[in-house]
């Protein structure tokens, strides 16, 4: 798990969620990539004195998830690795259910669906638990990233053997799962969610959403091209998408992706004029909006139509 600018609050909870597994042989690594602030640096070290299992590392400067992540994998000396972020809470019986899955269906990576928490930690969006085989992933990962990554649980050989995440930011975890899928690693969905996911309102980011949004289509060509392996090749074509977006293009999305989703849940809450009205505005006004409204509708369809739904 990586640190950086959590409350104070949720990262206790995170915390407290791993250290309470009913699953109890466990030894948890956890990154502070914020060296600047003094209180979570002092609750951290407060943890580690209280329970031997709990170990931090400190970076010296900012370094980013990515390579944070990579760093708490060549620390980890056990057999197994599951994913947590700061904000989080896992179900307790998180790692047992998780084990057992992977160990009964001889997998070598597995992960689940989620239900949603709002800021105030209550729960507001219950995740439909889905079984997705390998099959059925492979498919579906060529419209869209199926998993949800800090739902992991998978063998440590698969993070060795890929070499950790690829310096591909904003869409490291996607790279990654597809990655895994293209050199043929069992993956499964459990049919049981085992983690509470935080939503924040404000989590859509002015400067990240657009470059996940492209990148994220980049990564699907080079996955159904069956080019994506190709090390040299993938981060060429990334950071050239990367170097087209502009801070005014990523502006004009975030906001209009907020405002289509806010007509989105007026629709929902029956106010179909209104919000028919703001989707197609948003829409009209960034057309990476209307990419993406339209990239996700086809991802729906197709995800049903591979469950045969």
């Amino acid at each position: 798990m990586s640190v950086y600018n959590e409350s104070i609050d949720w990262i206790d909870m995170a915390i407290e969620s791993i250290i309470n597994q009913t699953y109890t042989q466990i030894e948890f690594i956890i990154i502070n990539d914020n060296p600047d602030n003094n209180e979570i640096i002092e609750y951290l070290k407060d943890k580690v004195n209280k329970d031997y299992r709990i170990k931090v590392f400190y970076n010296n400067q900012n370094k980013g998830l990515i390579a944070s992540l990579n760093y708490a994998i060549t620390q980890c000396s056990g057999e197994y690795i599951a994913r947590m972020d700061a904000d989080d809470i896992s179900k307790e019986d998180r790692i047992e259910k998780q084990l057992n899955f992977l160990t009964k269906n001889n997998c070598d990576f597995v992960y689940s669906n989620v239900d949603l928490i709002n800021e105030e930690s209550e729960i507001v969006s219950i995740g439909k638990p889905i079984l997705l085989k390998q099959t059925e992933l492979k498919c579906i990962s060529k419209y869209g990233n199926p998993s949800k990554h800090p739902t992991w649980f998978m063998k440590k050989s698969v993070y060795s053997e890929l070499r950790g995440y690829r310096n591909i930011f904003f869409v490291e975890d996607y790279d990654f799962f597809l990655r895994a899928l293209l050199n043929n690693y069992r993956i499964m969905q459990m049919d049981y969610n085992v983690l509470l996911y935080r939503y924040r309102e404000n989590s859509i980011s002015r400067k990240n959403a657009l470059p996940q949004f492209k990148l994220t289509n980049l990564l699907k060509k080079l996955y159904k091209s069956g080019e994506l392996l190709d090390n040299e090749k993938t981060i060429n074509l990334y950071y050239k998408e990367l170097n087209k977006i502009n801070s005014k293009d990523s502006e004009s999305y975030a906001n209009c992706l907020i405002s289509r989703d806010e007509g989105i849940n007026k629709m929902k809450n029956k106010d179909y004029f209104r919000g028919i009205s703001q989707v197609i505005k948003s829409s009209t006004i960034n057309r990476f909006v209307l990419f993406n409204t339209i990239n996700t509708i086809n991802y729906r369809i197709k995800y049903k139509k591979i469950r045969g739904i």
